[in-house]
């Protein structure tokens, strides 16, 4: 048995290739990962685990990290609410993952059916959230290029 008979066998109407080429469900270990369906939507949930921690920089009014400080300090008010509104979104589908974990097969699927409706979207949000991040970093590396002031 393959992950993909297995993909196929749960009746998910989304086509395994693209399925499998964002989250990369191949490689399961069939011998090791218990329940299928939700093997896959484990990966799905790190993937949207992932996401989350992209944003949290920019919505964290209180940074515990010298990152998060910097890119909470340098964004803009603007970058904060479009990343605030996307930060809801996918805790939105992270709870709703959490939740469905412990409901029946046909659940989960239609749970990823649901979430795929809206995973492009979730994709252009990340590389724009990183984006913004990097932007940061490289104004903040020309800045220290430019200064003479000591920060010891």
């Amino acid at each position: 048995m393959t992950v993909e008979s297995k993909y196929k066998e749960l009746g998910i109407k989304i086509d395994y290739n693209k399925f499998n080429g964002v989250f990369e469900i191949c490689a399961l270990d069939l011998d090791k990962c218990g329940i299928f369906s939700r093997a896959v939507l484990r990966v799905v949930t790190n993937r949207i685990r992932t996401y989350l921690s992209y944003l949290e920089p920019l919505v964290n009014t209180m940074p515990h990290t010298f990152y998060q400080m910097v890119i909470f300090k340098n964004v803009t008010d603007e970058e904060k609410e479009r990343a605030g509104v996307f930060y809801r979104r996918l805790m939105d589908f992270y709870h709703r993952a959490l939740i469905v974990e412990i409901k029946s097969d046909e659940e989960i699927v239609k749970f990823l059916e649901e979430l795929w409706e809206e995973w492009e979207d979730f994709d252009v949000g990340a590389e724009n959230v990183l984006k913004t991040c990097k932007s940061v970093w490289l104004d903040k590396k020309e800045d220290e290029k430019n200064s003479s002031e000591y920060l010891g």
